[in-house]
């Protein structure tokens, strides 16, 4: 009994020691720009960049593609998962985007991507959350030539 008290409090003494020492987390993303989540966006769907993925987009984010077939559309953690799926995997595409429009709370980008056969148009929406700027929608289409 004295032996299984000793364990306990041995136990008890290093989960309280460590984590007085545990670091406090850093908050991902903080202080991102809009051009930094415009960035952070281009290079999680072109270069497979996945780091700090889940924050880079708003709660209620949504997706929306429209093709001439149908128009589909994604939420949050649809596109999260599939981005991972393609992590490392870099496209073939010229990308440039511009600003549409900006305020102190949200911005509208419009991004190109440019491949050999095709285009195709991303109208990304951002917005400041907190200490940072967010995806909260990207409507995609593919324009004819």
């Amino acid at each position: 009994m004295k032996n299984l008290i000793k364990t306990l409090a041995l136990f008890l003494c290093l989960a309280i020691s460590s984590s007085a020492w545990a670091t406090p987390k850093k908050k991902p993303l903080k202080n991102h720009s809009a051009n930094d989540a415009i960035n952070s966006y281009i290079e999680s769907t072109t270069q497979g960049n996945t780091v700090g993925i889940e924050n880079l987009f708003t709660d209620h984010f949504f997706q929306t593609i429209s093709t001439p077939a149908k128009v589909e559309t994604h939420k949050r953690q649809d596109l999260i998962t599939y981005l991972k799926s393609q992590k490392g995997y870099i496209q073939n595409c010229q990308t440039n985007y511009s600003i549409l429009e900006k305020n102190d709370n949200c911005a509208i980008a419009k991004i190109t991507l440019q491949y050999k056969n095709f285009s195709k148009v991303e109208y990304v929406t951002i917005c400041s959350v907190g200490e940072t700027w967010k995806v909260s929608q990207v409507v995609t289409s593919y324009p004819k030539k």
